[in-house]
C-alpha cells in the first residue's frame, strides 16, 4: 500500500510540474501537487515511522529559509507571495526530508519509474502527431520550457544507463535511445542552458564514475564495464561529427546562436541587466510576487526570482541548502557507484536543476521536484550506511 501511495505521489508531483509549464492545463497544477503531496503525507502519518538524517546545517537553514518565508509575506501583505513560499517550504518538506524516511531502499526505483512515466508522453506523441519545426517547443509555452524538460529527462536517462550494469541488453538500449531522444529535442528547442546543462550533468557524472577508479582500496569496475563506457563516449562523439543531420542540427541551433549571442555582446539575451537591478534593489524580505512584472521582464534564474520575490532572508538559506544537497548527491555517487544502481541519478538531477537556474526559473518544475527526491533519497541512503559500518 505504501510503495503504491509513494508512486501515485511522485507521479502527481512530477505531472504538476509539467503542467506548471504547459498553458492549458497550469490551472490543473496546484490541486495535481497538492494531491501528490497528501498522498506522501498518508504514508508518513499512517504507515512510516519518521526517522530524520538531515544534517544540522540542513535543518538550520530549512528553518531559517521557512521564516524568512513567513515574515516576507507579512511585510509584503501578499497572499500569492504565501502561497509560492509555502509550496517552497513544503516541497523542501516533503519530498527532501520527510519522504526518505520511508521505503528507502525502493525510493528511487519508485521515482524514476514515475518519472518516465509523466515524462515520456509529453515529449514523445507532440513530437509524432505535431511535427517539429525551429524552435521547437512541443506542448510547452516556449521552446526553453521544452528545453528543460529534455535536459532533465536526458540527465536522468543517462544516468540510470551508466548505473544499470547488469541490466538487460534492452533496457539499457531503451535507456541510451531515451537519452539521444532528450539531446534531439534540446536541439531543436535551441536553449543554450539546457544544452549546456546536459553537458555538464554528463560530464559530472564520468568525474564521480572516474574518482573512485583512481582508488586502489576500493571495489573497481571490471573492463568489461569500463569498455561500455568508453564505447558509449565514443558512439555519442561520433554520432555527431560524423551523422550530418545531426551535425548541422548541432551546429545551426545551439552553436550559431551562441555566435548570434556573443556577436551582439550579450550572450544572456538581456538577462544580466535584469539581474544587476534585482540585486542592486535586493533588501531583507524582498519586494513580493509581482516583482517582476513591475520590472517587465521574467527572472529566468531561479536564484535572483527567489531574492527579488522573497529577499535575502530566503535566497541565503537556499543556495545554502542547494549547495548541501548537490555535495551530498556527488558524495553519494562516488562511493556507492558500485552498491546502487540509481547511486548517479542524484547527482544528475541535482545538477541538471541547479545548472538550469542559473539562466532559467526552475521552481515548482518537474526538474526540482526530482532533484528534490533524489537528493533526500542520497543523503539519507548514505547516512544509514555510515551507522551500520
Amino acid at each position: 500500500m505504501s510503495k503504491k501511495l509513494v508512486f501515485l505521489g511522485s507521479l502527481s508531483v512530477f505531472i504538476s510540474g509539467l503542467f506548471y509549464i504547459i498553458s492549458d492545463f497550469r490551472k490543473f497544477q496546484l490541486p495535481l501537487l497538492g494531491f501528490g503531496f497528501l498522498c506522501f503525507g498518508l504514508v508518513l502519518l499512517f504507515l512510516r515511522p519518521l526517522r530524520f538524517n538531515w544534517s544540522f546545517s540542513f535543518w538550520f537553514l530549512f528553518r531559517f529559509m521557512s521564516y524568512g518565508v513567513i515574515l516576507g509575506t507579512l511585510v509584503n501583505t501578499d497572499p500569492s507571495l504565501s502561497v509560492a513560499g509555502l509550496g517552497l517550504v513544503f516541497s523542501f518538506l516533503i519530498l527532501t526530508i520527510l519522504t526518505p524516511t520511508f521505503e528507502r531502499n525502493d525510493l528511487a526505483r519508485i521515482a524514476t519509474c514515475a518519472f518516465w512515466i509523466a515524462h515520456i508522453p509529453f515529449l514523445v506523441f507532440p513530437a509524432i502527431l505535431q511535427g517539429i519545426s525551429l524552435p521547437y517547443r512541443g506542448v510547452f509555452y516556449n521552446p526553453n520550457s521544452l528545453g528543460t524538460v529534455a535536459a532533465t529527462v536526458g540527465s536522468v536517462a543517462i544516468a540510470t544507463f551508466l548505473g544499470a550494469k547488469n541490466a538487460r541488453k534492452y533496457r539499457r538500449v531503451a535507456l541510451l535511445c531515451i537519452f539521444v531522444f532528450s539531446v534531439i529535442l534540446t536541439l531543436l528547442s535551441m536553449s543554450r542552458t539546457s544544452a549546456v546543462s546536459l553537458f555538464l550533468v554528463v560530464l559530472f557524472l564520468l568525474v564521480a564514475f572516474l574518482i573512485p577508479q583512481l582508488d586502489k582500496s576500493r571495489k573497481r569496475i571490471s573492463r568489461k564495464q569500463a569498455k561500455q563506457i568508453l564505447l558509449f563516449c565514443v558512439f555519442i562523439s561520433l554520432l555527431f561529427l560524423v551523422v550530418k543531420p545531426l551535425n548541422s542540427l548541432l551546429m545551426n541551433t545551439i552553436i550559431k546562436k551562441f555566435l548570434v549571442k556573443a556577436q551582439q555582446g550579450d550572450i544572456f539575451d538581456r538577462r544580466s541587466v535584469l539581474w544587476k537591478i534585482v540585486i542592486s534593489e535586493a533588501s531583507v524580505f524582498g519586494h513580493g510576487r509581482d516583482y517582476f512584472a513591475h520590472l517587465g521582464l521574467g527572472a529566468h534564474n531561479t536564484y535572483i526570482s527567489i531574492l527579488g520575490q522573497f529577499g535575502i532572508v530566503v535566497a541565503i538559506p537556499f543556495v545554502g541548502m542547494v549547495t548541501i544537497m548537490l555535495k551530498e548527491t556527488f558524495e553519494f555517487a562516488r562511493r556507492y557507484y558500485m552498491q546502487d544502481t540509481y547511486a548517479l541519478v542524484p547527482l544528475a538531477s541535482m545538477t541538471c536543476f541547479v545548472t538550469l537556474s542559473l539562466a532559467e526559473g526552475m521552481l515548482m518544475k518537474s526538474s526540482m521536484f526530482m532533484a528534490f527526491i533524489m537528493a533526500g533519497y542520497s543523503f539519507s541512503y548514505r547516512r544509514e550506511r555510515d551507522y551500520t559500518e
